[in-house]
């Protein structure tokens, strides 16, 4: 299953007609179900094996629930902002992996993203994200 183990790793993939090879170090499955986002910034792909993505989303509101805040609207409030920002704007797609280990990168992030013939993959415990290329991986990084 895709970030099944921890996805370490980096590397350049080719973008052949909107599709991309997943990296071995992803541990992905033909049909593992896969959600597209947007970085913060729209600087980067964000790719995350959806049941993982919401397993950590019920943690998350699981910890809120559990804290010590004094108005329930508070907790009810906090969560949909958490939902919002993972699956809201940033949200681009669900996606499958097909029998090759690869999937569809839509035109419009190709586009908004820039992407050329190769793209940078960099693998961050349980995602994978995607930079046009590892010099703006290696800019955004040393800015952070």
């Amino acid at each position: 299953m895709f970030g099944e183990n921890e996805i370490i790793g980096q590397t350049t993939i080719k973008v052949n007609k909107s599709r991309i090879v997943l990296p071995e170090f992803t541990f992905r499955e033909p049909d593992d179900e896969l959600l597209l986002m947007y970085g913060l910034l729209k600087e980067k792909l964000i790719i995350g094996h959806i049941v993982s993505m919401e397993i950590k989303l019920n943690q998350i509101e699981e910890a809120l629930i559990s804290s010590n805040y004094k108005k329930d609207e508070n907790k009810l409030k906090r969560i949909r902002d958490i939902r919002r920002l993972l699956y809201g704007s940033r949200c681009i797609e669900e996606t499958k992996i097909d029998q090759q280990k690869r999937i569809l990168i839509p035109k419009k992030v190709i586009e908004t993203l820039d992407f050329e013939k190769e793209v940078f993959a960099v693998g961050h415990e349980d995602r994978l994200d995607i930079y046009k290329d590892e010099a703006t991986y290696l800019k955004l990084k040393n800015d952070h």
